[in-house]
């Protein structure tokens, strides 16, 4: 090791006084220039925050009565709500109401925004071009519905076209509501022609079943004029 002014074996030597850093120095570190904005750690920025929580569409069906007799009408009110957290994508929004199979579903008058694009036997088909926003329903539709002759139970429903408006969530995009229809009283008006069973010739009975205690005092037994019976030779 002769002409080294320092062993390199064992332990490096103490640095030099000029060489050490004295307990008043300050180390100055500087950052680099940054032009975009500060995000906070542990905050999502307005973008991923917004495709995180996307739109959520649902829908609901509102009627005047939940009972109604035949030959009645109550209005009914379809509204298409975004349930989600943010607005929809500004795409049409497909929306589909069910026309049930007995008595009579009329649409009124359209707000603004919706269009009908579609009519066939079972169903009604819209088309809403607006933008809703988070919380918020786009113009109710309204519509009558009449009721038939046919008692018993009738469904109202609605759906909104799965994905639309940006939606993730398609399990909740239907609705509906019921109505239970019962046969309307006899009157004057309505009372059906009640006869005995010998006298009754073809007649179509009644679409709304009667007890016998429900039987207008006006059903009489049509008349007819006695004969004598026949012999078997053909006499009398």
């Amino acid at each position: 090791m002769d002409g080294v002014g320092t062993s390199v074996v064992g332990r490096p030597g103490r640095p030099s006084a000029d060489r050490r850093a004295r307990p008043t120095y300050t180390l100055i570190w500087e950052e680099p220039a940054w032009a975009g904005p500060a995000i906070a750690v542990g905050v999502a920025s307005p973008a991923l925050a917004a495709s995180s929580q996307p739109p959520d569409m649902t829908t609901t069906v509102t009627v005047g009565s939940t009972t109604m007799l035949t030959g009645t009408s109550v209005p009914v009110t379809y509204t298409m709500t975004n349930s989600g957290a943010a607005p929809t994508n500004g795409q049409p929004l497909t929306y589909t109401i069910d026309i049930p199979t007995t008595g009579t579903l009329t649409l009124g008058t359209l707000p603004s925004g919706w269009r009908l694009t579609g009519t066939t036997s079972s169903s009604y088909t819209l088309v809403y071009t607006g933008t809703v926003a988070a919380g918020q329903s786009a113009p109710a539709i309204p519509a009558t519905y009449t009721a038939g002759s046919t008692v018993g139970t009738v469904s109202l429903t609605s759906a909104v076209s799965p994905g639309a408006g940006g939606e993730q969530v398609t399990t909740n995009n239907a609705a509906g509501a019921t109505i239970t229809v019962t046969c309307a009283p006899c009157t004057s008006a309505n009372a059906p022609t009640y006869r005995l069973a010998s006298d009754f010739s073809g007649t179509t009975a009644p679409t709304c079943a009667r007890s016998p205690s429900a039987i207008p005092t006006r059903a009489t037994r049509t008349a007819r004029p006695w004969a004598p019976p026949r012999d078997s030779a053909g006499g009398r």
